[in-house]
């Protein structure tokens, strides 16, 4: 388990606001998953600020795009933003 990752969440109306630090390796993102699955059926955007990631494990990406695509869930719903944005989004196109 990476020791130096965590993460908040805010809830918004009709928006879910993640914000995730730290390295992302395969035990963060099933943490991260893990809150995905209770607020995804709730809100119909889930904003996943990346600004705090200072690593990221291909093993994490590939674990999180295989869950996603599990969810079925419309690409739209998630949007990443931050400095890591761009690497967690094009994953998001891939599942498409």
């Amino acid at each position: 388990m990476s020791s130096d990752f965590s993460m908040s969440v805010v809830q918004q109306e009709k928006c879910l606001q993640i914000q995730i630090r730290g390295s992302l390796d395969g035990s963060a993102v099933q943490q991260l998953l893990y809150t995905l699955c209770q607020y995804v059926d709730l809100f119909p955007l889930i904003v996943i600020n990346t600004d705090g990631v200072f690593h990221v494990e291909a093993f994490g990406l590939n674990l999180l795009r295989y869950n996603l695509e599990i969810m079925k869930r419309s690409t739209e719903q998630f949007k990443f933003t931050g400095n890591h944005a761009p690497v967690f989004q094009s994953l998001i196109n891939r599942i498409i």
